[in-house]
């Protein structure tokens, strides 16, 4: 994809971000940005908006540091700035990190850090490099109620609680993960999600982790390789999200540029027709020439991935696609009327189902009153956003 053409129909700014990735991932060179930088005319206030959007700003921050004296320093101190603060943040949530770890560890209880610091040091170089707000634990489910009593014991206030304590059967059998904060004076400090899933209820995922990565998948001696950080971040990105914004799209371009590539023969149907959006839209987006001719012949997939492509660059504000939305665009991908009406009956039983909100707004000894609350609750909640 031109980035003219990124330019003309989204905006300067996007076109940039975009520009940086690919300087990032080595698809483009200083003198293409020394160009771009000379000939347009910069909203940089937007360009921050955009990279906070898209949870790019260390990358964006790095790449135009570059090109500070054509950009004036000026103009790149609100990413500095964040990029400070960020690196403060990154470092004191690997301490903290590393102390659950030894604690979960005293107390016999396997857990596999992923995603957030791990994979930043893995596939980023340094943790500063790569965006992000909690740190992600892969645990067994047998060693939930031992976790959370756990993380309390060490000050961390359990996100649902109510609901995982009055209804654990039906908290694990439609949620992924348990996620506890903890806060100081200045607001939230640290945040842990511990999955036992994979994906939520709704996402229609099948696999367990032991599925996907095999026997001894959190073991501390298992060390996780490229295929095991493309299944995982496929099934997180593509499945669950989406593929919301260009840090999803670099985090799966990275793993491929670093490892190599990756023949997923063990893999199934579902992460492959993920992680074949994610190689075109990577290839249209990003220039990443790890792109297979074969791809071509599906009509079906590079369709999906254009809707895929439109809504990342369209992006301005970072937010998770409404679960409709989600459910529509899956339904349009589907291959059969079975996958399709599978689809809508998640959405269906999504919208019925009583969540932690119902519960924390009444106590009911049983968990199926909820359901006969549910509705009144919704409508509450339109009589007020439509009083004001």
């Amino acid at each position: 994809m031109l980035i003219n053409n990124i330019k003309e129909k989204y905006s300067i700014e996007t076109a940039l971000l975009v520009l940086c990735c690919r300087h990032f991932i080595q698809t483009a060179d200083n003198e293409t940005l020394d160009a771009f930088l000379k000939v347009n005319k910069i909203e940089w206030n937007k360009i921050y908006q955009l990279s906070m959007a898209h949870r790019i700003r260390p990358v964006v921050y790095k790449v135009l540091f570059i090109f500070k004296e054509i950009i004036g320093q000026d103009n790149l101190e609100e990413l500095r700035t964040y990029c400070i603060y960020f690196n403060a943040f990154a470092l004191s949530n690997k301490r903290e990190l590393y102390r659950i770890s030894e604690i979960l560890k005293e107390q016999n209880i396997e857990a596999k850090p992923y995603k957030g610091i791990a994979f930043a040091e893995k596939f980023y170089a340094d943790i500063g490099s790569r965006e992000f707000s909690d740190n992600d634990l892969i645990i067994k489910e047998q060693d939930i109620d031992k976790v959370v009593h756990l993380m309390r014991k060490e000050g961390y206030h359990l996100s649902y609680l109510a609901y995982y304590t009055k209804f654990p059967h039906q908290y694990i059998k439609y949620n992924k993960d348990v996620v506890f904060e903890k806060y100081n004076e200045n607001g939230r400090a640290f945040a842990f999600e511990f999955h036992f899933k994979n994906s939520g209820y709704i996402h229609g995922y099948p696999f367990s982790f032991i599925e996907v990565l095999g026997k001894g998948h959190i073991t501390e001696s298992r060390k996780y390789n490229g295929t095991d950080h493309l299944k995982l971040m496929t099934i997180n990105h593509g499945v669950m999200d989406l593929y919301p914004d260009l840090r999803s799209i670099l985090d799966i371009t990275v793993i491929l540029k670093k490892t190599g590539d990756i023949t997923l023969t063990d893999i199934d149907p579902i992460i492959n027709r993920y992680l074949k959006y994610v190689e075109i839209i990577s290839f249209e987006i990003l220039n990443n020439p790890a792109y297979k001719t074969e791809i071509h012949t599906d009509k079906k997939a590079v369709i999906f991935s254009e809707q895929l492509i439109e809504k990342i660059l369209s992006l301005v504000v970072g937010k998770r696609i409404p679960f409709l939305k989600y459910i529509i665009l899956n339904m349009k991908q589907s291959n059969t009327a079975k996958g399709k009406i599978s689809y809508l009956k998640n959405y269906v039983l999504f919208k019925l189902r009583p969540n932690a909100l119902d519960i924390n707004m009444i106590k009911l000894p049983y968990y199926s009153l909820y359901f006969f609350t549910k509705p009144l609750r919704i409508l509450k909640k339109l009589f007020l956003k439509n009083s004001h």
